[in-house]
């Protein structure tokens, strides 16, 4: 079963970068969810905080990543908005 995990996990890093890039590349956000990229990132911290506590070092790994990417889809996502009502 854990290898299974594992797998999840990399296809769970791999699939953030694309909508990463796009974003940092045209800076257009308008078709993201904020509740649901807020949501992504409140799944993404609390997992990575259950499998530190199990000190699973690829978990970790891969779920920081995860935590990351979201992390800057959301700020700029905020940001774009933000600026956008002004």
């Amino acid at each position: 079963m854990t290898i299974f995990g594992s797998i999840s996990q990399i296809f769970f890093a791999i699939c953030w970068f694309p909508q990463v890039w796009r974003v940092y590349k045209t800076n257009e956000t308008r078709a993201f969810s904020l509740v649901t990229l807020l949501l992504s990132l409140l799944g993404n911290l609390s997992f990575f905080l259950y499998v530190a506590s199990l000190r699973d070092i690829p978990a970790c790994v891969t779920s920081l990543v995860n935590v990351v990417l979201v992390t800057y889809v959301v700020s700029k996502t905020i940001r774009n908005r933000l600026e956008r009502k002004e």
